[in-house]
């Protein structure tokens, strides 16, 4: 059990791509329990080269399936996840996922 108090949950959605080319995401699972830092700025290099702006960080129990592009929607705002971060306690145990976020 993480020492992290999820106090909300989420909706995690997926992108890909429709045959037209145009991204559509799915939805991966809702209702997750979530927790979130109040926002910051921080400036980070995406993936594909491009300058972000980390608005808010994001916390969700440990086996969550949550990756890069993924947009998490909690609180009335949505967001696209930058960094995935596992965290784990001193005995190597992951003890929750940690996510990067910008405003979408």
């Amino acid at each position: 059990m993480s020492g992290i108090r999820f106090f909300t949950t989420a909706d995690i959605d997926r992108p890909s791509f429709s045959v037209t080319g145009d991204r559509v995401y799915a939805s991966v699972v809702s209702g997750v329990p979530f927790s979130t830092w109040d926002r910051r700025r921080k400036s980070v290099l995406g993936g594909a080269g491009e300058l972000l702006a980390v608005t808010a960080i994001g916390f969700f129990p440990a086996g969550t399936d949550v990756a890069e592009r993924d947009r998490v929607t909690a609180l009335g705002a949505a967001y696209e996840v930058v960094t995935v971060v596992s965290g784990h306690d001193d005995r190597g145990i992951q003890d929750h996922i940690g996510v990067e976020l910008v405003d979408i």
